[in-house]
């Protein structure tokens, strides 16, 4: 082979690779940048609700869901600095304008409906991460570790919060 197909050849190969790290640190920054503002979006739902909240049940389990949630976006934006993205912010009056349409609701109906999109916003999270594992999207063995060591306390805030649910439902 000559000179010039040697190198239009490595160049081809080099640039597959790059595309390849390109797509798959992609994806990682994707995945991050997707859950940090599905975080910030439940921290500022249960900030925002539980002065509301009425059973004190559900007051508790608020607060171990927002003691959770700032834990996991301080990992996640620690781990988008070291990678040096920029962390995203999210929309934070979309959760405040959700709740405001339910200013009107007695306390218990307040409990259930926060309960409800606890639930929702649960569901959408628990998807989005494991769907980046089942889809095998992620390249970094450690953000692959992490995810996979968040999805039991995401599918627990959701046991829990449905258990509630069923209680509240219950009582009224």
């Amino acid at each position: 082979m000559n000179m010039k197909l040697h190198i239009a050849l490595a160049v081809f190969i080099l640039g597959m690779y790059a595309q390849l790290a390109f797509r798959q640190n992609s994806t990682d920054k994707e995945f991050v940048t997707k859950a940090l503002i599905s975080n910030q979006f439940e921290i500022a739902l249960v900030d925002y609700a539980t002065p509301r909240l009425s059973e004190l049940a559900i007051k508790t389990y608020s607060k171990k869901v927002l003691d959770d949630h700032y834990e996991i976006y301080d990992e996640l934006e620690a781990y988008a600095i070291s990678k040096q993205w920029t962390v995203p912010l999210a929309d934070s009056q979309a959760p405040q304008r959700m709740l405001d349409s339910l200013k009107n609701m007695s306390d218990e109906s307040f409990d259930h409906m926060f309960l409800q999109l606890i639930i929702d916003t649960h569901q959408d999270a628990i998807r989005l991460f494991a769907e980046s594992l089942i889809n095998d999207d992620i390249s970094d063995v450690s953000l692959k570790q992490w995810i996979s060591e968040q999805l039991p306390s995401l599918r627990a805030h959701v046991a829990r919060a449905t258990d509630l649910s069923q209680k509240t439902k219950q009582q009224s």
